[in-house]
């Protein structure tokens, strides 16, 4: 992301700063033995070389690796635009520019920073409660408010596809989103889900999540007509 970027120009400036610093002391090396000033500037750009290759594997650590720093850090340097988090989800298909849309999967969406981009996991269910399928992004991007991402999901990762997914609201803090499958397998589907928030404790089991999924269903589910009438770039709130 491009918020991201800025740890790894600071280091490169930081480290640039330094070796400037080495390349105008030169005199103090001669200072000990006039030969060790012929060979400052070589062996500095050298070495300028192989650090600034460093610079980008240990931005990286800064931004990911580092345990609760880490994320404290992406929540920061994102502001409103910050994405990560839990949101429980529902999926409906069916007539819905009828405005008749069904429930066809109760779900629990993560969404992490991986790698160096962002990676989406998730588990559905169907309304019964009985468990769909598992998802996971493969590549990702995202521009604005605007999340496009390639998944797989279902056992050995059989089914394949590409998502779109708009967060709102736009100009503040990302609460809720919308979406849909672009792929032959989700025909007339779209999903909608609300970020968990607050001090409310975060599902760490199955159960947990589901039961989250259906409490988002039961506070939209009168609602859902008149929601999935909107275009899904559209904030449904």
């Amino acid at each position: 992301m491009r918020q991201y970027r800025a740890i790894r120009t600071a280091l490169q400036a930081a480290i640039a700063g330094l070796f400037g610093l080495v390349l105008t002391a030169r005199e103090w090396f001669t200072g000990f033995n006039p030969e060790y000033g012929n060979y400052t500037h070589l062996a500095a750009l050298i070495a300028l070389f192989f650090v600034f290759r460093v610079a980008e594997p240990v931005a990286n650590v800064i931004v990911e690796k580092i345990p609760l720093f880490s994320r404290a850090l992406r929540r920061v340097m994102a502001g409103k635009s910050c994405i990560e988090g839990d949101w429980p989800l529902v999926v409906v298909g069916g007539d819905i520019a009828g405005g008749k849309p069904v429930l066809s999967y109760l779900g629990f969406l993560t969404i992490t920073y991986e790698g160096g981009q962002l990676k989406v996991r998730g588990r559905d269910w169907y309304p019964d409660g009985r468990h769909a399928h598992d998802f996971e992004s493969q590549q990702s991007r995202l521009d604005r408010n605007l999340l496009q991402y390639w998944y797989h999901q279902g056992v050995d990762a059989r089914m394949r596809g590409y998502t779109e997914v708009y967060f709102f609201p736009e100009d503040d803090t990302k609460m809720r989103h919308a979406g849909e499958f672009l792929d032959k397998e989700h025909n007339a589907a779209r999903f909608y889900a609300r970020k968990l928030t607050g001090n409310r404790k975060r599902p760490k089991t199955e159960k947990d999540r589901l039961e989250a999924a259906r409490q988002f269903w039961a506070s939209i589910e009168a609602d859902i007509g008149k929601i999935s009438g909107r275009p899904v770039s559209a904030d449904w709130e």
